[in-house]
């Protein structure tokens, strides 16, 4: 195998420039190796690839020299000229090899290491504004929009960031922009209503303070946050509505208890009266005395009020054996109402109707018919006795179940001429067929 001192000159020549461009991508590859701050193996394997190139180099570089001007160099080189140049190709693949794998090992780095301008460039493009700067206010970062928030509020850009704090908090603003708020949170709107929070931090880095200004669009919550106001506004007020309601409420509920408790009295008592006087027109009264004492005793304890009303004055069982007691009959035509509510208004006024048929009509039957309308319950009370002399007058019982009816939402109206009729109508949801019509009430 040929030497290589026995190549050709432009052989000699190629080798050379290969040799000077491996020790310049050497040199390159060993100062990357310092800036990206790799381990020292790296950098030794670095440091190691440009002595050889640089040597490699130099004696190719001699030897033409030498072949030109017949100056030797060193002997260490002319001995080297002698070897086979398979082992300069050899060489030149190590070294070659060692160049490429440091340079892929650079770029695998740079791929996965955030360098500076990468971070400055990802800092520009948040949507929020960002500032970091020293104690004595010198900015170490800024991005983009925390600078146009700068040239839009003060009319230029953070060149000292306590200085456009204290503008911020304290000192006049351009154009139409207003503070908000700035306790505890900074709020300031800006064009187009648009509304930006500001908020300063602190933080230490490597031990030194570190002061840190964000600004954020928060329009969105800024509005809903208003809109919520208005809507606790709104509440409060409903709120208060509902209690004074209340209130009525309660009141409403007192005055119907203390009416219902006059409508009970009112009967118990007119059903005492009635059964006396029943007595006393018979010939012979030595029937039901005991009773009528017992009655009168009960209405007695009543008035005083050492008793309370009894509920069963409100069933229709008791009104029938209170109409027998006084000699009228009670005639019922319909069915009578399933809620409480309606038997109760029907059972009041058949009281005050028989108090009235004993007391004035001198009568001794009390019709009662019952309608069921769509959405409507229609009672109508009627008697066998003497029509009144004039137009009956509402006191008393009457005025008191009048006032009952209105409150359950119904109407009442009474007829004199040509003979009494009460009719009375409450609003109800059911509906049964019932076929009877009254003409004797409108």
């Amino acid at each position: 195998m040929s030497p290589y001192h026995s190549l050709s000159y432009p052989v000699h020549i190629l080798l050379g420039v290969t040799a000077i461009l491996l020790l310049v991508l050497a040199i390159f590859l060993f100062l990357l190796t310092v800036i990206m701050h790799f381990d020292w193996k790296y950098k030794t394997a670095a440091m190691i690839l440009t002595l050889l190139s640089f040597y490699l180099s130099q004696g190719i570089s001699d030897f033409s020299i030498q072949q030109e001007t017949g100056i030797q160099f060193s002997d260490f080189f002319q001995k080297i000229v002698f070897l086979p140049w398979c082992v300069f190709v050899m060489v030149f693949l190590v070294l070659g090899g060692i160049a490429g794998y440091l340079f892929f090992l650079i770029i695998r780095k740079k791929k996965r290491s955030l360098m500076a301008d990468a971070l400055k460039e990802s800092f520009d493009t948040l949507p929020d504004g960002v500032c970091f700067s020293s104690e004595e206010g010198h900015p170490f970062l800024v991005n983009m929009q925390m600078n146009r928030l700068s040239s839009i509020l003060t009319g230029k850009e953070i060149l000292n960031a306590n200085v456009f704090w204290d503008r911020l908090l304290n000192g006049s603003l351009q154009g139409q922009f207003k503070r908000i708020r700035q306790d505890p949170i900074l709020l300031i709107e800006m064009e187009k209503n648009d509304v930006w929070e500001f908020r300063r931090n602190q933080c230490y880095l490597q031990g030194s303070l570190v002061y840190e200004i964000t600004a954020c669009d928060v329009t969105k919550q800024y509005r809903l946050s208003r809109e919520l106001e208005r809507r606790n506004e709104s509440l409060r007020e409903m709120n208060k509505q509902l209690r004074l309601y209340g209130k009525q409420v309660n009141q409403t509920v007192r005055e119907q208890e203390i009416l219902n408790t006059k409508i009970r009295i009112h009967d118990d008592v007119g059903r005492t009266l009635l059964a006396s006087r029943s007595y006393l027109s018979q010939e012979k009264k030595t029937r039901r005395r005991e009773e009528l004492l017992r009655l009168w005793k009960d209405t007695i304890s009543l008035l005083r009020k050492e008793a309370e009303p009894s509920e069963k004055s409100s069933n229709w069982e008791l009104l029938q054996k209170a109409s027998h007691a006084v000699g009228v009959k009670i005639v019922l035509q319909g069915m009578l109402p399933e809620k409480k509510k309606y038997r109760d208004i029907l059972t009041a006024a058949t009281y005050e109707c028989l108090t009235n048929t004993v007391k004035h009509a001198d009568g001794t039957e009390l019709h009662v018919q019952i309608f069921y309308e769509t959405a409507k319950i229609k009672i109508v009370f009627s008697n066998n006795g003497r029509p009144p002399f004039e137009t009956i007058r509402e006191t008393g019982g009457l005025s008191d179940l009048r006032q009952v009816v209105q409150n359950a939402g119904g109407e009442m109206e009474i007829q004199s001429i040509p003979r009494f009729l009460l009719c009375i109508e409450i609003p109800e949801g059911v509906k049964i067929n019932e076929k009877e019509e009254s003409n004797d009430c409108r």
